[in-house]
């Protein structure tokens, strides 16, 4: 189980550590996307973060996360887009203590997924529904 994280005084060149956040969801998408996140891994975000283009993808049995119920951070979502994406045939995995603003949606579920949950976040100022599912972006 490995943990990452992105925060609002990283840097993309950094290895996205807790210690050496990256700056934007893009690190992290591109190891979705790959396969490299594994189960049990730990995505944290700290400070407020604005998404450049895309949502942050969460794959099977991973925990996305801020620091606590009191301490969210603040995700906005780029034009068009969901702050956050339950990937298709996810299974297991969590969003928790993180609030959305904006986006087209704070949160997107793909399809067949099951046992995931969003947990004390906030979501608002969406345009078109605050947690929707059933199709892919």
């Amino acid at each position: 189980m490995s943990d990452y994280c992105i925060a609002s005084w990283g840097s993309d060149s950094w290895p996205g550590t807790i210690a050496r956040p990256w700056l934007t969801e893009d690190p992290w998408n591109t190891l979705v996307v790959a396969g490299t996140i594994q189960r049990g891994d730990t995505l944290w975000i700290f400070g407020d973060l604005t998404l450049a283009a895309a949502a942050i993808q969460i794959p099977t049995d991973v925990d996305v996360r801020g620091g606590s119920r009191n301490h969210r951070p603040t995700v906005t979502g780029a034009s068009g887009q969901p702050c956050f994406k339950f990937n298709d045939s996810v299974d297991g995995s969590n969003l928790r203590f993180i609030d959305t603003t904006g986006g087209s949606k704070g949160v997107l579920y793909g399809t067949n997924v099951t046992g995931s949950t969003v947990i004390a976040c906030k979501i608002i100022n969406w345009t078109t529904s605050g947690i929707d599912g059933g199709s892919s972006v």
